[in-house]
This record gives structure tokens, sequence and C-alpha cells, in this order.
């Protein structure tokens, strides 16, 4: 046995054995996009599912072990379409967008607005079989990133890599206790979002896969406790511009290959520029210089590992004019360069 094997066996045994199932469709069609069992019980075994519909833009990825599944969905719709979300079981769900803008409701008949999901930010779920509804605008990529764990196995998981009594994802667990349902906004950091970006950069086999995620857990896990919750409001700005910033960092999701400035921003928001600067700032706990970093590294290691693009092209697509900077840049990010990234995989 594996030092893979043996770990995970040891953390399975503290584990409840409740099953999961998770089943996702637009609304107005009968057949589900996708829909995905997490079995619980003590098999050490980790599958590989993906599918998608062209017709749809859609296509999703996943890897599904006794205790939890990962989930990756790309949606490029071509009209306005509502996605129901449907758990089953007493499970904590983890949401991360990585592209576009989705309005989340609790109830579509009472129009029961939980949040606005944008890239930056970590979305917590905590409940027993529960449906949820994404409201997508036409012609927007959507991308997003799921893990839902069964609660024992999060709990376990939680114990296993706790710091601080005190922290935010600590409380939560908490509340959850006393509460039908929890649903919670975290401020993502560039470390938690290569993360969770990261696991499905290793395809592997059997328990070399499953050792690779149940580390990727660990640090996703380890991570989020140094997170800090999303304010109901910003201090730094008056009520009626409370939702400034969740409408600047969706700007930017999609106009950062562009050469902007904190003026021509704060422009475009109507903003002085220290309003801008220290309210972006605490919005999502990093600069604005810092955020579009995050956004073209991001990209850029997506496009590096699944497109055959010549490096300097992916530069250009991302908003960098020279070659030579990009290198730098990416390389200061992720520790190698491009070139060797895209070796790697080959």
């Amino acid at each position: 046995m594996g030092i893979g094997e043996r770990n995970v066996e040891n953390r399975n045994k503290n584990v409840d054995i409740g099953n999961i199932n998770i089943c996702s469709k637009l609304l107005g069609r009968s057949q589900p996009l996708f829909s995905i069992n997490i079995p619980g019980g003590t098999d050490d075994s980790c599958r590989s599912r993906e599918g998608g519909e062209a017709h749809l833009g859609f296509q999703y990825r996943s890897w599904v072990s006794a205790h939890y599944a990962v989930i990756n969905i790309r949606l490029h719709l071509n009209q306005d379409c509502t996605a129901e979300f449907k758990i089953k079981g007493d499970f904590v769900h983890l949401s991360l967008p990585h592209k576009g803008i989705s309005k989340v409701y609790s109830s579509l008949s009472k129009n029961n607005l939980i949040d606005m999901m944008h890239p930056g930010m970590i979305y917590l779920n905590m409940q027993k079989d529960t449906v949820a509804y994404l409201k997508m605008e036409v012609d927007q990529p959507i991308e997003y990133t799921c893990i839902i764990m069964q609660r024992g196995y999060f709990e376990t998981l939680l114990q296993q890599t706790l710091h601080s009594e005190e922290c935010s994802l600590y409380e939560c667990l908490s509340q959850s206790r006393k509460s039908a349902f929890l649903f919670r906004t975290f401020i993502a950091s560039s470390p938690l979002l290569l993360a969770i970006s990261g696991l499905f950069d290793y395809n592997g086999k059997g328990p070399d896969q499953l050792y690779y995620l149940e580390l990727k857990m660990n640090e996703i896990m380890f991570l989020l406790q140094s997170c800090r919750l999303k304010p109901h409001a910003d201090p730094l700005c008056s009520n009626d511009r409370s939702g400034v910033f969740d409408e600047i960092g969706a700007w930017l999701l999609l106009n950062y290959e562009q050469k902007l400035t904190i003026k021509s921003i704060a422009r475009t928001f109507g903003l002085n520029e220290f309003t801008l600067k220290q309210g972006f700032k605490y919005h999502y706990n990093r600069t604005i210089h810092q955020y579009i970093i995050d956004l073209r590294m991001q990209e850029a290691q997506k496009l590096i590992l699944n497109d055959e693009d010549r490096i300097g092209d992916i530069a250009s697509k991302i908003g960098y004019r020279s070659i030579s900077h990009f290198v730098q840049s990416f390389k200061g990010y992720y520790g190698v360069t491009p070139h060797s990234l895209r070796n790697r995989t080959l």
C-alpha cells in the first residue's frame, strides 16, 4: 500500500457514508446537463467523467471520489438561460467562477436573489437537499469550478487543517449547525484561486490521482481559512454605490486585456481615484493591478495548456505587447516560463 492510499484510507474511516446526488439542467429541457453521484463508503477509487453539448457551447469535466466531486463547467449560450442546480444529501458546496456573471436564486417564483456570482469570490453553501437557480445572459462565456463534499468529510478536513477557531470558515460551520440554510461569500486570495484552478492540472490513474486531489483539497481548505468574508457594504462608499465594486470586477473580467489605467477606470465608473483604489482593495483584498494580473495569468495558463497558439499570440491575446515582458511576468507568477509549462504536458 502506498503513502497516498494509506492517508486516504485513514481519513475515510472518520467520515459519514451518506450518498449525495448532483444534477444540473437548463429549464425548459428534460435532459440534464450532467448527473453525478457521490457514493460514500470506503472506496478509495477516483473516477473521471466528462461530456458536453456543442450546440449549447457546454462542456464539463469532473473527478469523483467516495466523499467529494470536483466539477469544471463551461458554457457559452446563444440565448438567456436559467440553469437548475439540484443537490440531494447533507453537503458543503464551494463554487469559484472563473469567467462570466450569473445571478443565484433560491426560488424563481418568489424571485429570491441570493447573490451575484462573479470571479474573484468563493461561494460557500452548507445545506441539506437544495435547489438553486443560476440566471445567465446570452453570449457571455461562463466558467466555474464546483467542489461538493459530504459534510462529514468537510468537517474532518477542516479539523485536520484548522489553524484558528476564530477563522470565518469555522464560524460558518458552527452557524450551519443552527440554521437550515447558510450561504456565504469569501474574497478569494491569489494562492486560493491558483489552487482551485489547479485541480485539473494532473491526470493520473488510481491512487496517484486520488492522492493528488487529497493534497489539493488540503491546500484549498488551509488557504480558505485565511480568506475573509465579503462585507455586506463598503465603508468607503455610500449605500447607493455599495455594489459598484462588483460591477468593476465584472467589467475588468471582460476588459483585462485592454490598456487600462486607474484614471480611465475611475472615469468609467464615476469615482475619484482614491475611492476606487481603496474601495477595490477592501472589496477584493488585492489591488486593481494585481486583480488584472491574476486574470491575465489564469487565462494564459489555460491557453498554454489547452491551445496550440504560439506563446507570442497568447501574450497578445491577454494584453501584453512585449513577449519578453509576458514571459517575465509569467515566470514571476508561476515559477516557470510559458515554454517550460507547455513542454511538461507534452
